[in-house]
């Protein structure tokens, strides 16, 4: 299970591909930002945590004013909502 943006995404499934492994993709956000028993509280705690040490409130609005609030990831938009 990782988490990985879309450019990042195609990246390791061409990668994938051509080593011919065989995975799934799932988008995991929609439990992590809505709640769910699929994600464990103490992964829960780790992603929250990675989002604090990783995420700086300037990048994320200097991503709102150049490309729109619409360019916010889940991860990007809970952080704000928790600031």
């Amino acid at each position: 299970m990782v988490f990985i943006d879309s450019q990042n995404r195609d990246i390791i499934e061409l990668i994938l591909y051509k080593c011919d492994v065989e995975f799934t993709i799932v988008d995991m956000t929609k439990y992590y930002r809505d709640g769910s028993e699929t994600l464990t509280n103490v992964f829960v705690k780790d992603i929250d945590y990675f989002l604090k040490t990783q995420m700086e409130l300037n990048d994320i609005l200097e991503k709102v004013y150049k490309k729109g609030v619409d360019s916010l990831n889940k991860f990007e938009k809970t952080f704000l909502d928790n600031y």
